[in-house]
């Protein structure tokens, strides 16, 4: 090998030099960069890489993405809703059972006291006993825990009418990427 192949020559065209007789333009500075589309090799969801033929198939790919996890994030609210709702039926059943007395609390022991939670039928949690505060053992109190659990059935049904796409162009919507036009 000769060496003026290890190290090219620098003329004018591989230096990025401009002679006084070019004139000064972005393509003879080479600020300018064409991009093409002709390889579009992406990653996908499972780490392999996958070829796709024009912009709309990656975008066609991106919102079926989207779309289902859209669809978990809905079935994940779904179930939060649920639980809080039997929390808040069991919170009431506690509330109640003190109201009625078959749960006394004043002046006995911690012991005695989950012995009655446990006669329940069926046996109240021992978490409402530290969770429930004494100014909730009230008719009041059951009747703010009733209210919440309206609320949150209606939130149940109004997010069960809710499809994915509606979820992602809401979300879409209030970071302001799409607008009402």
């Amino acid at each position: 090998r000769r060496s003026s192949d290890l190290f090219p020559s620098h003329d004018k065209r591989s230096t990025g030099y401009v002679t006084k007789s070019q004139s000064v333009s972005y393509k003879t500075l080479r600020l300018e960069k064409s991009f093409t589309l002709n390889n579009m090799t992406l990653i996908d969801e499972n780490g392999y890489p996958t070829k796709y033929s024009n912009t709309n198939e990656v975008m066609e790919v991106y919102a079926q993405r989207m779309i289902s996890l859209y669809q978990i994030v809905k079935d994940n609210r779904l179930t939060c809703i649920e639980a809080e709702i039997l929390d808040l039926s069991e919170r009431i059943r506690f509330i109640t059972a003190v109201l009625e007395g078959r749960i006394v609390i004043f002046k006995r022991s911690k012991k005695d006291i989950l012995e009655d939670m446990m006669k329940q039928s069926p046996p109240i949690s021992e978490k409402y006993l530290s969770s429930v505060k004494l100014h909730e053992c009230t008719a009041e109190g059951v009747k703010q825990a009733h209210d919440e659990i309206l609320k949150l059935r209606k939130e149940h049904e109004e997010t069960l009418r809710l499809k994915p796409e509606d979820i992602w162009l809401s979300r879409l919507t209030a970071w302001g990427i799409v607008t009402g036009k």
